[in-house]
């Protein structure tokens, strides 16, 4: 199963390009909106998430407004 969504994944991405399939990811139940905290290889950061950049990273925004663009991590989601 998880193969085949794989498969289904690289295909719209070889065929419609990163935007298309960033936009579909977007459109599906996720965490964009939420608070968050992620354990990173460059640190602990804690915010709301408000994007997928791009490239496939986590847009934070941190509470003095600042933005972090997170390429990997460990997501905890932040109940307030």
């Amino acid at each position: 199963m998880i193969i085949l969504e794989l498969e289904k994944g690289f295909d719209k991405l070889r065929s419609s390009g990163v935007h298309s399939l960033l936009a579909e990811w977007k459109q599906k139940k996720n965490i964009l909106g939420m608070n968050i905290k992620v354990q990173s290889p460059k640190g602990e950061y804690e915010g709301r998430a408000i994007n997928i950049s791009k490239f496939g990273q986590l847009v934070i925004e941190l509470p003095d407004s600042n933005r972090v663009h997170i390429p990997t991590g460990t997501v905890t989601l932040i109940k307030k």
